[in-house]
């Protein structure tokens, strides 16, 4: 007797195929797009680096060694990411961001100067006198050393109850090899009466910051700012990190008590931050060394006003030294921030 399958029989088989490829292509739809929503996020990052990477070198083994040392961890954080750091900061006292890249830094190469977006950093003291550029023995841009004729005998000492300078002014090297400009002078002492240098007007203050917030009023704490006018000129000097201001606004006459020596604002330690400029801004090219021009300056303090020659960040140049050069964003501590930094390499036999 014939078997023959009959309609029904045919349409189950059918029916059961047909599922069988629904859920073949169902699979197959979800094992492709897995790969694909696991893929958008790393295209995302490469296009995020595309768009925001730019590296200016001359890429020899130096240059590609360096751009790899950037990109190298201490303690499970990139270079990068601590030179971001000490950017973002804006503060001086950066040895936990920049002892690593040193000690890293060392490990590869013997003879070089290393420098972010303008800060110079220099891990060496031996510079070969025939690579030295002699013009710029001294931080550049500094301020300037030389008094204007117009201000002999106009400011005095601002801090009568101390005589004790802890860092004078000019360049000066930090944490074992960080160059910085210091535009005023640092007079130690808690709780010292803070007086006017020379009579004149309060043009700002502020007074919001407490200790232990290193950036309040961009690292400079509760300050108070005088206007003055000698000889038809405008100068302007500077009090920082004070606990508290005593005077915030109006004419104030020389030796006036105007605030109180703290530790506000990005301070190591009680003390008096005072500088003098020829404008109102904090732009170190226009900081006066106030050292030859202080009236009762104490003998002490004199001593120590200005910062001796700093020769550990001596600034290399010639046909002998190898310059690379890196455009790069350095990722700061706040959310979402990226400063974008020089990052400079000079390297010499």
């Amino acid at each position: 007797m014939e078997n023959r399958k009959r309609p029904g029989d045919r349409k189950a088989i059918a029916d059961f195929m047909l599922f069988l490829l629904i859920v073949v292509i169902a699979a197959g739809l979800i094992f492709f797009m897995g790969l694909f929503f696991s893929y958008v996020p790393l295209a995302s990052n490469i296009a995020s680096i595309k768009t925001n990477l730019k590296v200016y070198m001359t890429n020899d083994d130096v240059g590609t060694e360096m751009v790899s040392l950037l990109n190298a961890k201490a303690s499970d954080v990139k270079h990068i990411e601590l030179l971001g750091s000490y950017q973002a900061d804006g503060i001086e006292d950066n040895s936990g961001y920049i002892q690593p890249v040193k000690d890293t830094l060392d490990t590869a190469f013997k003879t070089y100067v290393f420098s972010v977006s303008g800060t110079d950093i220099s891990f060496q003291n031996n510079v070969p006198a025939n690579i030295q550029d002699t013009t710029r023995l001294s931080i550049e841009g500094c301020g300037s050393q030389a008094v204007p004729d117009d201000l002999k005998s106009a400011f005095s000492w601002p801090a009568p109850d101390s005589a004790a300078i802890s860092s004078g002014f000019g360049g000066r090297e930090l944490n074992k090899g960080v160059c910085s400009c210091h535009p005023g002078i640092d007079i130690a002492g808690n709780g010292m009466k803070v007086v006017a240098a020379a009579s004149g007007t309060i043009a700002f203050f502020y007074t919001a910051c407490v200790e232990g917030q290193m950036k309040c009023n961009g690292g400079y704490g509760n300050y108070v700012v005088i206007r003055h006018s000698v000889n038809g000129k405008q100068y302007y000097t500077y009090y920082d990190h004070l606990k508290a201001p005593t005077k915030t606004s109006g004419n104030v006459s020389a030796g006036e008590q105007i605030g109180i020596s703290g530790n506000t604002g990005y301070s190591t330690g009680p003390h008096l931050h005072f500088e003098l400029r020829a404008a109102n801004n904090k732009r170190i090219a226009d900081s006066i060394d106030p050292c030859t021009l202080l009236q009762n300056i104490p003998a002490s303090a004199a001593k120590s006003c200005e910062h001796e020659k700093v020769t550990a960040c001596t600034y290399v140049s010639g046909p002998d030294v190898k310059s690379y050069q890196t455009d790069i964003p350095l990722p700061g501590p706040r959310t979402g921030a990226n400063i974008r930094g020089q990052v400079v390499f000079k390297q010499w036999e």
